[in-house]
């Protein structure tokens, strides 16, 4: 299972990860520390970690991305995000066509990498399953902005949002890819519907086989609390059907598999609704 104390987190970089079997999924001593500060309608309004430069030895908290520092493009990208996000008239339906891709057995410990190569493979951009890990990804002693610890080792951590939108524009960066990562934590699964139904894929965070999530410490971080906790997981939503009250999901441990839209809800606002979306731009002129 995946379990980490907050002294290990800091201390080493060998820690549970989100690879872990699923034969013993109740700790010890389980701990449940407060939830994330208060997300009101205030994290509706992206903020975004400026990308650093790859390939260094440590890696420093990210500044949160201003108004006075968003060229053309990216309001443009944001005002698209906006009217996807405020469309209240989506299908009962949607489904995108999603690749299955396993983390085993090269990234027993890297299923956000993989999480993310499938939401890329749904907008078109073919990668092998070590790319991210081994191009884009960035590693230090936060879980929050970095990755902490080894996505090749069994007993390997993690990443939340704000370093997955990062590890995404350092693949933007290095391609040319024309899409726009958003970090959209807070926001139900109700809302995250509307951008499926727009045709773009979202990576949510939830925990293996959806077992209850049990915390051990965690770190703030721009105003957030990210809470560490046992079984650590992320996936790929790629549909929902509403009638039917379903999401599907492509998880990096299972495959694309159906899942009860009430229960994979509860889990996803139990840890604190950790996700990120990759917006499309092709469509969008700007500097």
């Amino acid at each position: 299972m995946k379990r980490i104390s907050v002294l290990l987190l800091l201390a080493v970089l060998f820690l549970t990860g989100c690879a872990k079997s699923v034969e013993s999924t109740t700790p010890d001593q389980p701990s449940s520390p407060d939830q994330a500060a208060t997300q009101d309608e205030s994290l509706r309004q992206v903020t975004e970690p400026k990308a650093e430069p790859a390939a260094q030895p440590a890696v420093s908290e990210p500044e949160p991305l201003t108004v006075e520092t968003v060229n053309k493009a990216e309001a443009l990208s944001l005002s698209k995000y906006n009217r996807i996000l405020n469309n209240r008239d989506i299908s009962e339906r949607a489904e995108l066509d999603a690749a299955e891709i396993y983390q085993y057995p090269e990234l027993p410990s890297g299923c956000e990498a993989v999480a993310l190569t499938i939401a890329l493979d749904c907008l078109g951009y073919k990668l092998e399953k070590t790319d991210i890990a081994d191009k884009y990804m960035e590693y230090g002693d936060s879980f929050v902005y970095t990755y902490c610890g080894d996505p090749y080792q069994q007993y390997g951590a993690g990443i939340y949002p704000p370093g997955l939108v990062t590890t995404a524009q350092n693949f933007i960066n290095d391609t040319g890819a024309k899409i726009y990562p958003v970090d959209t934590t807070g926001l139900t699964i109700d809302e995250l519907y509307s951008f499926i139904d727009a045709g773009y894929p979202v990576v949510v965070w939830t925990t293996v086989y959806m077992n209850y999530p049990y915390f051990d410490g965690g770190e703030s971080y721009n105003g957030i609390y990210y809470p560490w906790y046992d079984l650590e997981h992320c996936v790929c939503m790629y549909g929902y059907d509403k009638e039917y009250d379903e999401v599907m999901i492509s998880d990096p441990q299972r495959g694309k598999i159906s899942v009860s839209a009430t229960d994979f809800s509860k889990i996803y606002d139990e840890i604190g609704r950790f996700s990120m979306v990759l917006i499309d731009t092709k469509d969008i002129q700007g500097e």
